[in-house]
């Protein structure tokens, strides 16, 4: 193709002559593949200065291994999910008890390890509240337990206290109703935001 560019091992790319030589998506992890396996991918493409003069250029993977496991071993470790993803959590609890159902506790342990490696997020703000059934009074304590619980949580992490903020509401602030059973478990709930600073 007249002014293009082609990738000769990991396939046919068209580029144009402000082009950076920035790769990406799948013709990068081609590249990479190709590198690792000790090959040679080449860019070539028709010189535009000189017609039907043809220029190949090399990546060697010489002293290529190192550092691409080095890329590879920091790509495992990087969390599946984004901030955006966990910012704003609605979780559950078991009827009459301070514990959360086990796909929260598999969300809280998500938020808690995103939480531990992001030196940005400066708020964590929690508030929990129960559904209506019992009393009053004791629906608030247990509110005020599952806040106490989930504070110690992650202040354990190494997360400080004024970072943490907690509030229990027990039954007050409904989403659904308390007549059935579904509605309910709506209603025991936390409601976990992050807050991060933004530089």
């Amino acid at each position: 193709m007249d002014g293009g560019r082609t990738c000769g091992v990991s396939g046919q790319v068209t580029f144009f002559k402000q082009f950076d030589g920035y790769v990406d998506g799948q013709t990068a992890w081609s590249m990479l593949s190709e590198l690792e396996n000790g090959r040679y991918p080449t860019f070539s493409f028709k010189e535009w200065q000189s017609k039907g003069k043809r220029v190949d250029i090399a990546l060697s993977s010489v002293s290529f291994q190192q550092p691409y496991n080095e890329f590879s071993s920091c790509v495992a470790r990087l969390l599946p999910y984004s901030f955006e993803d966990i910012a704003f959590t609605v979780l559950h609890y078991d009827e009459n008890g301070d514990e959360l159902n086990k796909a929260s506790m598999a969300r809280l342990a998500q938020i808690a390890e995103f939480v531990r490696y992001s030196p940005d997020v400066d708020l964590v703000l929690m508030a929990t509240y129960t559904d209506g059934r019992g009393a009053k009074a004791a629906n608030q304590r247990m509110s005020e337990i599952r806040a106490e619980k989930l504070e110690e949580y992650f202040t354990s992490l190494g997360l400080p206290k004024d970072r943490i903020q907690v509030e229990a509401y027990g039954e007050r602030r409904p989403i659904a109703e308390n007549e059935s059973p579904i509605g309910r478990n709506k209603n025991r709930r936390v409601v976990i935001s992050l807050g991060r600073t933004i530089i």
